[in-house]
């Protein structure tokens, strides 16, 4: 197994831990403090509301502009910009080969890790892949009554939303909350 600094003591990928203790490894990790990125809830209502303009969207790799595409980083990127969260971010372009390392990195730069059990609207969400690393983001919408998802994905074609328990793209690994701008 490989051994490197995005995998924990037991081989685990760092983000895929959702417990309190993952969270905490995951800050730590990217020096994060718990306390400097807590968006408040009326930003993530904006997110998620900005998010949504989106649905039906088609889905682009390295898509950023919406009259031509989307892809996953892409939505969130557009969706936290539309909603005051981030200014002028752009992530570096990729391949098709998932690049979980440098999606984490890249996601901690502007979020904080929170465990699953405190996931909310507006958190974002990292999906496994090959090797289970890393290589899809997804905007929870809802967690009550049922938790669904806002993302761009190849499958569907589109920015859709839909219940988590009905994405085929597997469990999340990890679940971000964006600084307030």
């Amino acid at each position: 197994m490989r051994s490197d600094a995005s995998r924990d003591g037991a081989g685990r990928p760092l983000d895929a831990r959702g417990d309190a203790e993952g969270a905490e490894e995951m800050n730590a990790r990217f020096g994060r403090e718990k306390s400097s990125s807590a968006t408040s809830a009326s930003a993530r209502d904006l997110f998620v509301s900005a998010a949504r303009h989106y649905v039906g969207v088609k889905w682009r790799h390295l898509g950023r502009d919406p009259v031509r595409g989307l892809d996953c980083v892409g939505l969130v990127l557009r969706a936290a910009q539309d909603a005051g969260l981030l200014a002028g971010v752009r992530y570096p372009s990729y391949g098709r080969r998932p690049e979980g390392h440098r999606l984490t990195a890249e996601v901690a730069r502007y979020a904080r890790a929170v465990p699953m059990s405190e996931m909310a609207a507006g958190d974002v969400l990292t999906f496994a892949g090959i090797e289970r690393l890393p290589c899809h983001l997804a905007i929870v919408t809802e967690t009550r009554p049922l938790t669904t998802i806002l993302h761009s994905w190849a499958e569907h074609g589109r920015v859709a939303e839909h219940a988590l328990a009905g994405f085929s793209g597997g469990a999340p690994t990890g679940c971000w909350r964006l600084a307030d701008g």
